[in-house]
């Protein structure tokens, strides 16, 4: 596996850590407005359970999921959070962390520190979704990746699957790992299709797949979440398991912290500004691309992220 691959994998697995709806039941009035699709999903409901039982629909699934987690009530007003998590990569060979920074309306920007590899970092400043590595260097992402990007890192999406997907569909009655699920099938507006998996008995959701858009083509992505407790009042996977190409991607949730003092700025570096100038038919000229920062340095602050 080159270390292209390897960064690649790093980039879609830190994506996937979005999926435990970190805040998923925020008001509408912070709903990133990019990622709503025009039309009501499709629901079955009429599937039957091996004892002959109507299954639930995949909206009552989902709501199920979303009041499971307690975030609603908990983080009611919060307009912005820091995630702190521990990561692994194949089997201890890689190690580091990531912190995601998050600020209502939808802006994002993630920071990896992963030894050997360095500083890696993604973002979103409510216009241009951006990724920035000491491998493949300054990138501003487009398309299916760019959606996928702010799809995942939705704080609301669970919440609003009339305006997130095209469709939602509960397939069967299932095992995931040691859990008695729900499979529901989710469509987004741009055609990505992904799995939940959500326990019976508790309602929370323990498991993902989906096809992630790369650089490098599609990437299929299991993740796996367990271990639910406490953050902030909220109940939430504090371990997470990405998979993809073999490799396992291992996550642990060390602390949630809801409106921070300080936050690092959202706005894209200078190398990205001027990449997305160009694209757009600007005439600005790019200035050489750089490695991100070492892994020891702060990003810097910017204010506060109430």
């Amino acid at each position: 596996m080159t270390v292209r691959t390897l960064s690649v994998l790093l980039l879609a697995a830190a994506c996937t850590l979005g999926t435990t709806g970190l805040a998923e039941a925020q008001s509408s009035t912070q709903r990133p407005k990019s990622i709503r699709a025009t039309t009501r999903p499709t629901s079955t409901v009429t599937l039957e359970s091996p004892d002959g039982k109507p299954l639930p629909s995949a909206e009552s699934i989902l709501k199920r999921s979303v009041d499971a987690s307690r975030i609603a009530k908990a983080w009611k007003g919060s307009r912005g959070r820091i995630t702190r998590a521990s990561l692994s990569m194949s089997s201890d060979a890689f190690k580091g962390d990531v912190t995601i920074y998050q600020k209502d309306p939808g802006l994002l920007r993630s920071v990896v520190n992963l030894s050997g590899l360095g500083r890696m970092e993604q973002g979103y400043d409510g216009k241009v979704v951006w990724a920035n590595d000491p491998i493949m260097g300054a990138r501003v992402l487009e398309g299916a990746e760019a959606e996928q990007f702010r799809m995942q890192y939705d704080p609301t999406a669970l919440s609003r699957p009339d305006e997130i997907f095209t469709k939602v569909e509960t397939l069967r009655l299932t095992k995931f790992g040691d859990h008695r699920v729900h499979e529901v099938l989710m469509v987004t507006k741009d055609g990505t299709k992904m799995k939940g998996f959500f326990d019976v008995e508790t309602g929370h959701q323990v498991g993902m797949e989906m096809t992630m858009s790369t650089m490098m083509g599609d990437l299929p992505v299991k993740t796996t979440m367990e271990n639910y407790r406490e953050f902030e009042g909220a109940l939430l996977p504090a371990t997470m398991k990405a998979v993809a190409m073999g490799i396992d991607t291992n996550f642990t949730i060390t602390a949630i912290e809801l409106d921070p003092e300080q936050m690092p700025s959202f706005e894209p570096p200078a190398a990205i500004k001027a990449l997305a100038a160009e694209q757009a038919g600007g005439t600005a000229t790019a200035p050489p691309t750089t490695a991100a920062p070492s892994a020891s340095t702060r990003p810097a602050t910017a204010g506060s992220g109430r």
